[in-house]
């Protein structure tokens, strides 16, 4: 049986407000289910929720490429990769780049969450996590 959390607690638990993770799942960007008694989310669905809004708190942080490698645990070519494909914010170019922190740490996230092998696909043409059409092959395929 599936264990439910209250929207109030799902809030907590993701780093977000209620009213954010109500227009997520309004928007269709996070799954949750409507009963008489309120708004739940599934256990499993708060382990594997990732979205760019719960990173808002770092906004207005400034890293360096070497700093977010070291901090997020992610090497410096694939964090110039991410920049490269315009997933993170640019604030200074040049040898000191200068980086949005909420975009590093949402893209280290993901990264880490689909288990960080260089050249995956990390985002679909949404700017969401890239979920496989077929899991199950992929999954053979890598057994193989």
């Amino acid at each position: 049986m599936e264990q439910l959390v209250p929207l109030e607690r799902a809030a907590q638990r993701l780093n977000l407000s209620q009213s954010t993770l109500l227009s997520l799942i309004n928007a269709g960007r996070v799954e949750a289910m409507s009963t008489p008694d309120g708004v739940y989310m599934s256990e499993e669905q708060i382990k594997t929720t990732i979205v760019p809004e719960q990173f808002d708190h770092l906004k207005h942080n400034r890293i360096t490429v070497s700093q977010a490698a070291e901090k997020y645990n992610v090497h410096r070519r694939t964090i110039l990769v991410w920049v490269k494909k315009n997933y993170i914010n640019v604030i200074t170019p040049g040898y000191k780049m200068i980086l949005t922190e909420s975009d590093v740490a949402f893209c280290a996230a993901v990264y880490h969450a689909k288990g960080g092998r260089p050249g995956m696909h990390l985002f679909d043409s949404d700017g969401l996590p890239y979920q496989l059409k077929w899991p199950d092959l992929s999954t053979y395929r890598n057994k193989k």
